[in-house]
């Protein structure tokens, strides 16, 4: 305080050698980073005395007293009526401490000055934030003052300024504007807070039903007349979103039945020409966030995209189809933001997406599009055909190709391939959009795709030489080719085998190989045919064509052990080193058979060994 009277001497005489002395000073005193002397400076005491001194900064071209004037203009409002004084002084505290970190000394404060005010001011938010959460009346005070802006909106909007022969006023920045930038600020506020705190608050705030007053304030506001209610409704439901997105999700089923619910608004206004870009990007968030089946409960999925489906995508559809003029950005954005809600329903919500857009033909309209000649509007059409080929698969994993037929049927590849080849070498936007398609479709191996871009692009595609993709999917393409005349030829030799197999069994039907023996007591101790599995210690059955080369190889044994004198009956040596019996397996019979007798034909076929 005595410092602070010596500099209102010295300002009065105008001595600026020492006014500049006194600057200086009180820098160096913030600098010291004590948190009692800050809570000394931020005083009601002090402060206005204090923020004098820093008018003398050399670095200020505006002119004397600058933050003095400002700080004299600004006013504390108060949308509802906090009595605590305590309260009230913390709202000061912070907004002084705001204010000094962020326009008075933001260029001499260090890092520890800073860090120790960010501190200060984020102790004061939890203890204002805790007080509102703590008393509901004041939170059911801002909802019912909301309310009323919103109803007198209503009423001036649909009298158009005339009522029963009493005009309706507009509604002023006070009655309408206030609660709306007092409950934003409140979420910007608490979004910093932690999530113990941040729950207890959203959890207030849905009590006192938030979102049925910003539904109802987004239906009677025009993004155009009263784009504060906008921007103040649209923080608060993205902040939300943010910490638990169940919140508004379950408002939203609860609101499926209404015609005028607050998704129905969402959707309309993200694709409308009256919204600003920056809040576009914010709704297009907030629906993807609203939209995203990972999140939500199991029981209200299906009830809730459904809906969606059925109520709300032809919306988006509308945006897609109607005219709209090449040279207006505005006229173009609504079909690039529906665009770009069909790739991520394509993305993320699997049969739904699939059946809707190849039922309302939603590719075949997109590439009209294209026509219109706007770049962001042929490469949103390009992300939006690479999401469908790459998005979906079937229940089973394997890949759902009915985005693939659909383009290969329509040729819906032919503009966006007509504009890459007149780009040229021309590396840009289009061309790295375009190769990353076509190497989307080589990687999956979409060989209706492949042939098809072969068949109709190749010649033009044999150029490109400065990627591999072209020419890898032109090997792909051969490949696919090559797999598919070896799969004709299988086939063939498939029914030939076959043929042929059907003929030797009916041929060896009628004959008998077997030992039937005019000996009834080697008869009696033929064993019986079994089937003998691994596991037992036995060979495997035996296939068709493994048992006829085994037939084939005995009789190739017998004659060589005749000729050489080993074999039982045929030959002079070691009685029975033969085995009697050989079991032959087939698909519905056992048969045996036993070196002693032969069928014909195998006389025939041992006739012409020995010759040979």
């Amino acid at each position: 305080k005595k410092l602070l009277i010596v500099f209102e001497e010295v300002e009065k005489a105008e001595n600026k050698e020492a006014t500049m002395l006194c600057f200086n000073l009180f820098k160096n005193i913030v600098l010291l980073n004590e948190i009692s002397i800050y809570e000394a400076l931020f005083s009601d005491e002090i402060f206005n005395s204090m923020i004098a001194v820093f008018d003398h900064d050399p670095t200020i071209k505006e002119g004397h007293k600058m933050h003095r004037n400002y700080l004299a203009k600004a006013t504390f409002k108060q949308v509802i009526n906090v009595k605590d004084p305590t309260l009230v002084k913390k709202i000061h505290e912070n907004y002084r401490m705001i204010y000094f970190k962020d326009v008075v000394l933001l260029r001499f404060l260090d890092d520890g000055a800073l860090n120790t005010l960010g501190s200060l001011i984020y102790y004061n938010n939890a203890t204002i934030v805790s007080h509102i959460t703590e008393c509901p009346d004041l939170v059911r005070d801002l909802f019912v003052k909301i309310n009323q802006a919103v109803s007198s909106i209503d009423r001036y909007e649909k009298k158009g300024g005339q009522g029963k022969g009493v005009e309706v006023s507009a509604p002023t920045d006070s009655e309408a504007k206030d609660p709306f930038l007092f409950l934003q600020e409140l979420c910007n506020i608490v979004k910093q807070m932690q999530v113990p705190q941040r729950e207890s608050f959203y959890k207030t705030l849905v009590d006192a039903e938030v979102f049925a007053a910003v539904e109802d304030a987004l239906w009677a506001a025009s993004p155009q007349k009263y784009p504060w209610a906008w921007q103040a409704s649209v923080d608060v439901l993205h902040n939300m979103l943010i910490h638990d997105s169940a919140f508004l999700r379950n408002f939203l089923v609860g609101r499926i039945p209404s015609k005028k619910s607050l998704l129905t608004r969402l959707v309309t206004m993200v694709v409308s020409q009256e919204v600003t870009p920056g809040l576009v990007h914010q709704l297009m968030e907030i629906l993807r966030m609203v939209l995203d089946p990972d999140a939500m409960q199991p029981s209200d999925k299906d009830v809730f995209l459904d809906h969606f489906y059925a109520a709300n995508v032809a919306h988006i559809e509308v945006a897609l189809v109607q005219k709209a003029d090449s040279g207006s950005q505005s006229a173009l954005l609504p079909k690039y933001n529906a665009l770009e809600m069909f790739s991520m329903c394509a993305k993320r919500h699997g049969n739904r997406a699939e059946r809707y857009i190849l039922s309302h033909n939603i590719l075949q309209k997109a590439m009209e599009i294209v026509k219109l000649g706007e770049m962001q509007l042929t490469l949103s059409v390009i992300r939006l055909v690479r999401t469908c080929l790459g998005a979906r698969e079937s229940a089973s994993g394997a890949k759902d190709l009915a985005y693939a037929k659909c383009v290969e049927k329509h040729r819906l590849l032919d503009p966006i391939i007509d504009l890459f080849v007149a780009n040229g070498a021309r590396y840009n936007l289009l061309n790295s959009n375009v190769i990353e398609l076509v190497d989307l479709i080589h990687r999956e191996n979409l060989r209706e795709l492949i042939a098809y871009l072969m068949e109709e692009y190749k010649a033009k595609f044999d150029h490109i030489s400065y990627v591999d993709t072209f020419r890898m999917m032109a090997i792909q393409h051969q490949n696919n080719s090559s797999d598919l005349l070896l799969d004709d030829d299988i086939k063939d030799d498939v029914r030939k085998v076959q043929s042929n197999t059907t003929e030797r069994i009916d041929e060896d039907c009628e004959y008998t190989y077997f030992e039937g023996g005019d000996d009834a007591e080697e008869e009696e101790e033929k064993p019986p045919a079994m089937d003998m599995d691994e596991d037992d210690g036995f060979m495997p059955r035996k296939t068709m064509e493994e048992d006829e080369e085994d037939k084939e190889d005995d009789l190739i044994s017998s004659i060589s052990r005749r000729k050489t004198g080993v074999g039982g009956k045929w030959g002079r040596g070691k009685k029975n080193a033969l085995p009697k019996k050989i079991a032959v397996s087939r698909k519905s019979n056992s048969v045996q058979s036993s070196p002693g007798s032969e069928s014909p034909r195998k006389k025939r076929r041992v006739d012409e060994m020995k010759g040979s």
